[in-house]
């Protein structure tokens, strides 16, 4: 069933991603992406599933510090992903109480795969938290008249609605526009706190990453060289990999009625 846009039409967009072709179907479905985590004995197992990723987590801790962490990927965009799991061991030995600052500042955090380092953080966070299990859902309908509204909900509860136009949220509750882009961090920082600011972040890479849905990424393999505007954006585009990677075919799926998960990382492997 297509999704309705009942938002005032803005400016259509430029073309985000000029290279791929448009996906004819834009317009009619919405970017899904669920994070599902769970804390046990321990051990924190989570699992990312969107449009476009499906990747896991799997973290140890003991005595308020990361002991071993491990991720992997059950789909990935391109062939420059898979060595980004490794670049998670940089966490083993840091308190459970770091921030995303700590770990991921001066640049750091571009070493990761952005949604597995995501991923790892919010894992980390749910290792200070008490044992149990909570479910992220940000859904982003398509925009294609530049504007649309994005939600994140926290097992089962929205937490944020926000209005989109291209890369910027319109104002809400007296806070003032904000891009995804540029200063975001701080401006959520100052506006939200506990599972608010969590949410903003989970909304905020959700609704960068929704602007894929307006085109066809997965249908050759382009070069990641090809695309110097993103170069050290992230561990795939960082060198090495970047000179020789490529985009991988057949990876995305359309989960505009609904996300189909992944299997939570088997619990009894946890690394030791």
């Amino acid at each position: 069933m297509p999704i309705s846009h009942a938002v005032p039409a803005g400016p259509t967009p430029e073309r985000l991603l000029p290279r791929f072709d448009l996906n004819p179907d834009f317009g009619t479905g919405a970017f899904r992406r669920r994070i599902r985590l769970r804390h046990k004995a321990g051990s924190v197992v989570g699992v990312l599933d969107d449009n476009n990723h499906a990747m896991w987590v799997r973290l140890r801790h003991a005595g308020g510090r990361v002991i071993a962490i491990a991720g992997g990927f059950y789909r990935w965009p391109t062939t420059g992903c898979l060595g980004a799991a490794g670049v998670l061991q940089d966490m083993v030995g840091v308190s459970i109480d770091s921030g995303r600052d700590a770990i991921g500042g001066n640049g750091r955090a571009r070493h990761h795969c952005t949604h597995l380092f995501d991923l790892a953080m919010l894992a980390l966070a749910m290792a200070r938290r008490a044992e149990g299990d909570r479910t992220w859902d940000a859904v982003v309908p398509d925009a294609p008249g530049g504007r649309t509204v994005a939600t994140i909900s926290l097992d089962g509860s929205v937490l944020h609605t926000w209005m989109l136009d291209g890369v910027m949220i319109l104002p809400a509750d007296g806070r003032a526009q904000q891009s995804l882009l540029s200063g975001f961090a701080p401006w959520a920082k100052a506006h939200f706190s506990s599972d608010a600011l969590e949410g903003a972040t989970v909304l905020r890479m959700a609704a960068f990453t929704a602007r894929a849905r307006a085109h066809v990424t997965d249908n050759r393999p382009w070069p990641l060289a090809d695309f110097p505007e993103r170069r050290d954006a992230c561990h795939a585009y960082r060198s090495p990999q970047v000179d020789t990677a490529e985009h991988r075919i057949g990876v995305v799926r359309n989960f505009s009625a609904g996300v189909v998960e992944s299997p939570l990382p088997d619990e009894q492997s946890a690394p030791r």
